[in-house]
């Protein structure tokens, strides 16, 4: 009986900076490295070993996905002090929050949202 061979130790360079090239993209939509291991069909330590080798910045933990958005100055006030008195940053007061309103579930996270969870018409001008 043979020993598994380790299909990366004999692949050409090409091969594996396609991968790396891969690892890069999954990484820019938020997932970790258990998770590109899975799709794409091999171990952690592999994919790991490919990021490092290639220069590719994983995700620091898994599940989470980094966002962005714009805030009147109004509400980032009312953020900030919310952060203030916990004693965090703004943004992990932000995931708090959206924590509270998401931690039930789409139905009544809407419901909780009103108009604000309806997509937004665009203007057209009349006559």
């Amino acid at each position: 009986m043979t020993a598994p061979t380790n299909a990366g130790a004999g692949a050409p360079k090409s091969t594996r900076r396609e991968l790396a090239h891969r690892i890069a993209e999954l990484t820019g939509e938020g997932m970790c490295a258990r998770e590109i291991a899975l799709a794409l069909g091999m171990s952690r330590q592999r994919v790991m070993k490919i990021a490092a080798q290639y220069g590719v910045r994983l995700q620091p933990r898994g599940g989470s996905r980094r966002i962005s958005g714009q805030f009147s100055g109004r509400d980032f006030a009312v953020l900030q002090a919310l952060a203030a008195q916990a004693g965090c940053s703004p943004g992990a007061m932000l995931v708090r929050v959206a924590r509270i309103t998401l931690e039930e579930g789409q139905a009544v996270a809407a419901r909780k949202l009103g108009r604000d969870a309806l997509p937004r018409r665009r203007y057209t001008r009349r006559g």
